[in-house]
């Protein structure tokens, strides 16, 4: 007389739960990490309210970047200017040597925390402190605006929004293959239960 075999446990419905937790916990990690990441930033540009004049402190050697904030926010103040046309902007060292301002090799754009802003110029230099001038070319003081400088700003922005979207895939993604597996070990489970009663 041979005993049947007993048919193996099915994976219980709550590992569907576990696998929608998982989700949302990437999804939650994902915004936190963008969050955090995007306060952090925010360091890196040093903002000038233009026309006018300011000290820049430069702390990396290289590339720079000065970028027009079209819609900037400084101490609680609003500056909204889509254009800076007419706007003359010089930069020099400290010792009075001029820095060469071009044209950046390609429009880079950046959008967080109420802040917007595209590339206007690029520079090359060495860390140091240097002085920024702007001026409109007619002595108007109209319209008031905000320019940015920072080295590697849009490269750790695009780093960044990488990194959140592995996160939210990594986590979504082992969320479905639990469901799958689940789905697939109770499917199959169930001639088993059938056969063995």
């Amino acid at each position: 007389m041979s005993v049947p075999p007993v048919a193996a446990k099915p994976p219980t419905r709550a590992w569907y739960i576990v696998a929608g937790l998982l989700a949302i916990a990437a999804v939650v990690a994902s915004s936190l990490f963008v969050i955090y990441r995007v306060y952090g930033l925010s360091s890196r540009l040093q903002q000038v309210v233009v026309p006018g004049e300011a000290s820049v402190t430069l702390t990396q050697p290289g590339n720079h970047t000065i970028f027009h904030e079209y819609n900037s926010v400084i101490d609680g103040k609003v500056y909204a200017a889509p254009s800076i046309a007419g706007l003359k902007v010089t930069l020099v060292s400290a010792d009075g040597s001029p820095v060469r301002l071009g044209s950046p090799t390609a429009t880079s754009r950046y959008s967080f925390a109420g802040r917007e802003g595209i590339s206007v110029f690029s520079f090359k230099a060495e860390p140091g402190t240097y002085r920024l001038t702007a001026s409109y070319e007619n002595g108007r003081v109209e319209p008031r605006t905000v320019l940015s400088v920072g080295s590697g700003f849009v490269a750790a922005i695009i780093t960044t929004v990488m990194v959140a979207i592995l996160i939210a895939f990594a986590g979504i993604g082992t969320a479905i293959a639990i469901v799958v597996v689940v789905y697939q070990a109770r499917r199959r489970a169930r001639p088993a239960a059938m056969s063995a009663s």
